[in-house]
């Protein structure tokens, strides 16, 4: 997302390529292409990632931020911060000026319909955003409804819902358990896994077939044979369960 949105601005991007089976951060190559070119001006990182769910390393943080500073915005995307148990990233602004964290209501606030969403930073690059954002950035009902969302307790919804989805996760772990078809599962600390399978393609087609939509990754070479899984309902997880049955048992069959 960040990458498109960088080329349609007419802006050079700087790739680091993630390592090894489990898609790693490379740290290293990070800090080596920040230190090579003196063009870059914004460093975006996400903590948890999407699709991998593995979060930010506190040492990496402090290596980016002193390498940045002076030169460059870091961004840090917190969208599933609410899933993980590691602290957010949102302290660190007091201390660094050049350090930007993004928030959503769409994932653990349950509110994805709305595309609404908070940029932390201190006064003077919010100062910056001022003056170059788009006029009536969000409309009036989005507010509204975003405020409404946020009326009596919504601490205490959230960790219902997170309660909901962590208990739920666990039974989407347990369903992708001893699965012929499943060659990895890196389950990461976000309300989704991300799945090595036999025919990611066919998998794919045969759920949605079903009316089970999961992610899959076919224009990114090193994600061809992965699939996402968000984690659903009970009801949909049995729903998921029956068209894995299936597939396992039928040998790659289409459910009818």
């Amino acid at each position: 997302m960040y990458r498109i949105a960088a080329q349609t601005q007419g802006a050079a991007v700087v790739s680091v390529a993630r390592r090894g089976e489990d898609f790693a951060l490379d740290e290293a190559g990070v800090l080596d292409a920040l230190a090579a070119d003196p063009r870059i001006r914004l460093v975006f990182l996400t903590s948890p990632s999407n699709p991998t769910g593995d979060t930010l390393n506190p040492g990496f943080v402090d290596a980016v931020l002193q390498a940045a500073k002076g030169r460059a915005l870091v961004v840090i995307d917190e969208a599933y911060a609410e899933f993980c148990a590691r602290p957010s990233h949102i302290p660190l602004i007091g201390r660094n000026e050049h350090l930007v964290v993004l928030r959503t209501l769409s994932k653990a606030w349950a509110a994805a319909g709305l595309r609404c969403g908070s940029v932390i930073a201190q006064p003077s690059v919010i100062g910056l955003l001022q003056r170059v954002i788009a006029p009536y950035p969000l409309p009036s009902p989005v507010v509204a409804l975003a405020l409404e969302a946020l009326q009596g307790d919504p601490a205490r919804r959230q960790r219902e819902l997170l309660a909901r989805m962590q208990a739920n996760k666990t039974r989407l772990l347990a369903l992708l358990e001893g699965r012929g078809f499943v060659r990895r599962v890196l389950p990461g600390e976000a309300n989704f896994v991300l799945v090595r399978v036999d025919d990611a393609a066919g998998l794919l087609a045969a759920c949605a077939h079903n009316g089970v939509i999961l992610r899959g990754f076919p224009s990114q070479p090193a994600l061809r044979d992965y699939l996402r899984i968000s984690v659903g309902t009970e009801e949909e997880l049995e729903r998921l369960g029956a068209v894995f049955d299936h597939w396992e048992n039928s040998g790659g069959d289409m459910p009818q």
